[in-house]
């Protein structure tokens, strides 16, 4: 049974998804409430609990286009919640598979008991049957005489995504550059050299889906992301130049200097040294009365 709910989920994503391409040009807008404020309304109702008028102003934002992820991440989890608390298991399951694929760390509070629960494990276990987890992936890099790069994964398992923006600046002060850019692994996107004396570069990337609803995002152009141009590493210090050392640095030197010191030394001694006045010579002869014995 739970194999059939989860097909149908995919096929759900997949008819709401349509065909993979550019990013659609949205229509003229509906003349409907701002849906920052229908938010506000909704999350005041819940927390009155008034479960059935909240529901009902979390459905009409999410039935709006051009949605912020903020306000898609908002609307399904008080769709979610009170679709669970007013006993429709089937479409607060739904709701909840949404919300964890625009916020895929959500965890529902278990004091809430299991007519929230059980629809929220049915959800988080259809996301652990999929390929991967939801999301955007970007690696930024920027070096000085170099063009700066942003690598950006897009993980989109039950194909949401219908296009893809990135915008980056130098600096705070300048405006965005924005262009689109493909779904897929690792797609590599070069950005222009900092003008002189730019140092920061701030960037964001979303995604959007058929009604130009933000589905995923890395930063935006309210609170970008920013990677600070690095220097190139110090080049290594030179060798040292081969050291001159003269002889009189020597230990050998000054040690045979030493010795033949102390030897001469010594041996000035021994010729300087004044004769014993008691000592006496002994001749090779004898004396015969006062005349050399014959």
């Amino acid at each position: 049974m739970r194999g059939l709910r989860a097909g149908a989920l995919v096929l759900l994503f997949a008819a709401s998804a349509g065909a993979r391409g550019a990013k659609p040009k949205p229509d003229k807008p509906e003349q409907v409430a701002p849906p920052v404020a229908d938010l506000d309304t909704a999350e005041k109702q819940y927390g009155d609990l008034d479960y059935e008028e909240a529901n009902r102003t979390a459905d009409r934002v999410l039935q709006q286009r051009g949605l912020s992820h903020d306000q898609l991440v908002r609307g399904y989890r008080i769709l979610a919640l009170t679709a669970a608390i007013l006993d429709h298991p089937l479409d607060a399951r739904d709701a909840f598979t949404r919300l964890l694929t625009y916020n895929p760390d959500f965890v529902v509070d278990p004091n809430l008991g299991p007519k929230v629960t059980t629809p929220f494990v049915e959800a988080r276990g259809f996301w652990r049957g999929q390929t991967g987890k939801p999301g955007i992936e970007v690696l930024a890099t920027a070096h000085t005489g170099e063009a700066p790069t942003l690598r950006v994964t897009t993980r989109d398992p039950t194909h949401v995504v219908e296009g893809m923006l990135v915008g980056y600046r130098w600096g705070a002060n300048s405006a965005y550059t924005s262009r689109s850019t493909t779904v897929g692994e690792g797609v590599i996107l070069e950005v222009p050299t900092p003008p002189p004396g730019a140092a920061r570069l701030d960037y964001y990337v979303q995604a959007f889906d058929h009604r130009d609803n933000v589905v995923f995002e890395v930063g935006n152009p309210a609170a970008p992301r920013s990677v600070t141009v690095e220097a190139p590493p110090p080049l290594p210090p030179p060798p040292p130049a081969p050291e001159k050392r003269s002889i009189l640095a020597s230990p050998v030197f000054w040690g045979v200097v030493v010795g033949v010191l102390a030897a001469g030394g010594a041996g000035a001694y021994f010729l300087t040294r004044p004769r014993d006045p008691t000592s006496a010579s002994l001749g090779g002869g004898i004396a015969c009365g006062g005349a050399p014995c014959p």
